[in-house]
Order: structure tokens, then C-alpha cells, then sequence
């Protein structure tokens, strides 16, 4: 998977799209089948949640591959091994879905390629059976906000949007910076909230309800923000089409423009030719490109192809962030971008 160029692992990963239903439904019928031979067959609602799952496999399957990355995809094995552990359904199930993936795309796909699938399958494999089902918590103890946070983080879940704002406040009075508040409270409660759903402790409704606060509270104290350097130039943050994933990218908005850039935030899931005509309109030196789910990957090649074939290669310079250039490392570089930005630490 490593020595593929990204323009053969971009086709495989279309070949791939193109047999998710078909794949999805193929796994399934098995899955459906095995549980014959148990003496409690699962409810509706799990073989419900299995066909959503089957097809989620092909999706990070072709990010992984697109992204060039077989850790990407031991990570999703991982995490959905913990997902399916705290939901009391067995990982086995897992790694017998990437068997039976492997087998049924072996017939199904090209030589040029295959071999990346076939070894991104076998360490997904690997990785689910092995895997440690224990979900980490936040370490204790390393922050000064760690007590506002945990705060933060219970009344949200309440939705609580007066008290959530109150908490924040007083933390500014009391001298804490907004990147503190952004990086040590905001953050690390959308992590915890990421976890708690893992784990199956909070529902879908919950975690969006908390994050639904969040996103109030970074209005609330957007008035707060007072840039600490002169001006750095004009900047436009936006998710690529897909991504539903905001308060990230809304919080890199707001601390770029607490360092001093003129930005214009567009949201997410913005098409292409939004991004590029808000370029022009702002006169942008700079693009931050937020994409937090691996399979987003065609997605950013298109609009940072998009961005070059209008402007040309020397400006905008484009950022990209979130948990898809994590996972997929080595895509930054192969799409000519000038930086990377992990964590809001880095801004």
C-alpha cells in the first residue's frame, strides 16, 4: 500500500464504493446466517445495526486505502471491536466479516491494487482479534481546567446551555486565555463525549444535544476573542462535502482569528465551488480544510485540485486538519499542502 501512487489507490478506493451495497448486503446474509446456529438469534434492531455496519467496513476500508495507510485501518478495527465489546456482541464477528471481505473481493477487483486491500484486510484482522476492549479514559491531573471540564462536560450532557456558558465565563474572568478554554474544557469534553458514545454509556441524541451546547457557548464567547498579533493575512476554514463534523473547525476559526487572521468560517459539507468562489471574494492567503472521517479522503483531493487548477499552487496556501490526516499521514505531503495541523495545540 505504501509504494501505490495516490492516483491507483484513488481508483481503488472508487471500486470499492461502487461494491458497497452488494458487499454490504453479501455480509449481512452471512452474518444472518451464523446466528442459525445460536440459541438466542438477536433482536431486529441489532440486524438493523449490522447491515449499517457491513457497509461502514467497505467505507473506511477504501479511506484506508486511498489514504495509504494500513494503521488507519487497525484503527477503525480497533475501535470498533471496543464499540461492539461495550454493546456486548463479539469481536470474532469482526474479524470473520474481514475474511469473508477478503475472499469475496478477491474475484471482484483489478490486480493493480488488490494487494493493498487484501493487506489492509488481513491487518484489520489481526488488530480485532487482538485488540485491548477497554476504553481509556482522560488522564487525571493534567490540567489546571480539568476540574471546568468536568464540570462542562456534565452539564452539557444535561443540556444545560445556561450553565454551560456561566462555567465558561467564570473561567475567563478568572484569567484562563479562550485557547486555554478551546483547547483544555471544549476539546477534551468532545473527546470524552466520543468515548462515552464508544462505550455505550450515551445515546446518538445525547452526544449531538452536548455537542449542540458547545457550539452556543463558542458564540457566546466569540465577542471574547481579541487577536494578540497584528494581522496576519485572510483565511477561509470549511469542511469538504461530506463532513459533518463542525466544532472542530469551528474552533480553529476562532483561534486563527485570535491570531491575528481575518477568517471566514463557511461551515461544513460545503461544495467545492462555494469554497473556491468564497476564496476570491475574501482574497485568502491561506485555506484550513477540515476532514475528520477517513473515507472523506476523494473529497480533499478534489477541492485541493479544485483550489490549484483556480488560484494556481503559490496562494492560497491550504492547511488541512482532523482525524483523517492522523490516520492517513502521508497524504498531506502527497497533496502538496504546506502544513499540517493535528490538534489546536498547533495553531
Amino acid at each position: 500500500m505504501d509504494s501505490l501512487p495516490i492516483l491507483d489507490r484513488l481508483e481503488m478506493g472508487h471500486r470499492l464504493r461502487r461494491l458497497r451495497t452488494e458487499l454490504a448486503q453479501t455480509l449481512a446474509e452471512r452474518w444472518r446466517a451464523r446466528q442459525q446456529d445460536l440459541s438466542a438469534a438477536p433482536g431486529e434492531p441489532v440486524s438493523r445495526a449490522f447491515d449499517e455496519d457491513a457497509g461502514e467496513h467497505l467505507d473506511f476500508l477504501a479511506g484506508a486505502v486511498e489514504g495509504g495507510s494500513l494503521a488507519a485501518f487497525e484503527e477503525y478495527a480497533r475501535w470498533k471491536s471496543r464499540v461492539l465489546a461495550s454493546r456486548a456482541l463479539p469481536a470474532a464477528d469482526l474479524v470473520q466479516d474481514f475474511e469473508d471481505m477478503e475472499a469475496w473481493l478477491e474475484a471482484r477487483l483489478p490486480s493493480t491494487g488488490k494487494e493493498a486491500v487484501t493487506r489492509a484486510l488481513r491487518a484489520g484482522a489481526q488488530a480485532a482479534a487482538e485488540a485491548d476492549t477497554e476504553i481509556p479514559g482522560i488522564p487525571a491531573g493534567l490540567s489546571p481546567l480539568q476540574a471546568v471540564q468536568e464540570q462542562f462536560l456534565r452539564v452539557i450532557l444535561r443540556g444545560e446551555r445556561r450553565e454551560a456558558t456561566r462555567l465558561s465565563l467564570e473561567a475567563l474572568q478568572a484569567g484562563h486565555s479562550i485557547p486555554d478554554l478551546y483547547i483544555e474544557v471544549f476539546q477534551e469534553s468532545q473527546y470524552e463525549l466520543g468515548r462515552l458514545w464508544e462505550s455505550n454509556q450515551i445515546t446518538v441524541a445525547e452526544e449531538h444535544m452536548a455537542t449542540a451546547v458547545t457550539q452556543s457557548v463558542l458564540a457566546r464567547l466569540y465577542p471574547h476573542i481579541e487577536p494578540t498579533s497584528p494581522p496576519q493575512g485572510n483565511m477561509v476554514v470549511t469542511g469538504v462535502e461530506g463532513e459533518m463534523h463542525q466544532i472542530g473547525a469551528h474552533m480553529v476559526s476562532d483561534l486563527f482569528e485570535a491570531r491575528g487572521w481575518s477568517v471566514r468560517f463557511l461551515g461544513t459539507n460545503v461544495p467545492r465551488a462555494g469554497v473556491v468562489q468564497a476564496l476570491a471574494e475574501h482574497d485568502a492567503d491561506l485555506l484550513g480544510i477540515s476532514a475528520t472521517m477517513l473515507f472523506s479522503v476523494p473529497n480533499v483531493v478534489e477541492l485541493v485540485h479544485a483550489v490549484r487548477q483556480k488560484f494556481g499552487n503559490a496562494r492560497p496556501r491550504i492547511l488541512v486538519g482532523g482525524a483523517t490526516f492522523r490516520l492517513a499521514p502521508r497524504l498531506a505531503g502527497e497533496l502538496g499542502v504546506e502544513s499540517c495541523v493535528g490538534d489546536l495545540r498547533q495553531i
